[in-house]
């Protein structure tokens, strides 16, 4: 009987890392990387590294994160890191780029 109460207290201990105070679930954080519009890598690409660079940088204030509005008028999506080899070949699909 002990260590059934010991298990079921862990397991209701193990919920409350994802439920806030009034039992709701709390969002899971991902992390995002910008993507280009085009879905086209710029990792061999010294040209569009400095493009990407230079966006983020007119679209920081003081440091912080990027502004979304503002990088995507510059041809830049945020897509979750665990989506982004999906994400990049739809939006290469999208742009006839193979």
């Amino acid at each position: 009987m002990k260590k059934l109460s010991v298990v079921l207290l862990a397991c209701a201990l193990a919920g409350c890392g994802t439920m806030d105070f009034m039992g709701q679930q709390q969002p899971q954080v991902v992390k995002g990387v910008w993507l280009r519009s085009d879905g086209r890598s710029a990792k061999n690409n010294p040209q569009m590294i400095a493009q990407f660079e230079a966006a983020k940088t007119e679209c920081s204030a003081s440091g912080s994160e990027p502004d979304r509005v503002c990088m995507e008028h510059r041809g830049y999506v945020l897509v979750a890191e665990n989506d982004v080899e999906v994400a990049a070949a739809k939006l290469r699909a999208a742009h006839g780029i193979n």
